[in-house]
């Protein structure tokens, strides 16, 4: 079994922590993310900016409102275990991302600067409050930009043997499930998305995740479904809406997921 070693922290000195909640989306593609977190994986919901002839930029994703000059955006790459960065800049009043050049390594995974790479949905994408960390507390909330559309994403697929960053499209105020659960445990009129089928998936995979308040924690793989370790407790095993989370795969193939809805019949 290959031990995959990961430190959330390492990305921001002040720890990972995600969005407390989502709204959904406008008729303009903007998705609010309510956080004031040193640092939140946010969620790539839109197919494009404009039309579907124009893929979303990294730099182009994260409004700029909000945000304080010195913020950074990271983007990792599970194929070459590296990532791509970007900082806010403020000139005249005007602000814009452009690439990271001061940072060149997180965990001992390199950093490279960040340039004209485009996001797909269903990836995630690491967002860091640099002036939080010297003891300033961030503007507020984190706007998503891009063009809404209610397809999905067919098939996910998570790096063999690799961390991979992840993050299901979910533009909804509620958790996005890993285990499919019964109509019977979702309250009448609510609508869900979870996970449909795993492939590949090997026992002691683990996914880490984070709840409301930033605290982070693991779920790991049983065989059938996955659980705090050292519990039977499945019911953690969500992705808080908006957010994004990371796969360790043990395994020696991709694992691939689907996804689904359930509509809830809990009186």
């Amino acid at each position: 079994m290959k031990k995959i070693l990961f430190s959330a922290a390492a990305v921001c000195a002040a720890g990972l922590a995600m969005a407390t909640s989502v709204e959904s989306p406008n008729t303009f593609g903007v998705l609010k993310v309510s956080s004031t977190n040193a640092e939140t994986v946010v969620s790539v919901p839109w197919e494009a900016v404009g039309t579907s002839d124009n893929p979303i930029k990294v730099k182009d994703f994260v409004m700029t409102s909000n945000m304080t000059a010195g913020d950074t955006l990271y983007l990792y790459n599970s194929s070459t275990e590296t990532y791509k960065g970007w900082v806010l800049t403020e000139e005249a009043g005007v602000k814009s991302w452009v690439g990271l050049t001061s940072v060149t390594s997180i965990g001992g995974k390199s950093v490279s600067q960040g340039g004209e790479e485009t996001l797909a949905r269903g990836q995630a994408l690491i967002i860091c409050r640099g002036n939080y960390n010297n003891g300033a507390t961030p503007a507020g909330e984190i706007y998503l930009y891009g063009q809404y559309t209610s397809t999905g994403v067919g098939t996910y697929t998570l790096a063999a043997g690799k961390a991979t960053l992840f993050a299901p499209v979910n533009t909804t105020s509620l958790p996005f499930y890993l285990n499919r659960p019964e109509a019977s445990e979702i309250a009448s009129g609510t609508t869900v998305a979870c996970v449909d089928t795993w492939t590949n998936v090997e026992v002691g995979d683990t996914i880490r995740l984070q709840d409301k308040k930033g605290n982070s924690y693991i779920v790991v793989y049983n065989g059938t479904s996955w659980i705090i370790p050292g519990t039977d407790i499945t019911a953690a095993a969500i992705i808080q809406p908006g957010m994004g989370a990371w796969y360790m795969s043990t395994g020696q193939y991709d694992v691939t997921f689907t996804t689904t809805t359930v509509d809830g019949s809990k009186n």
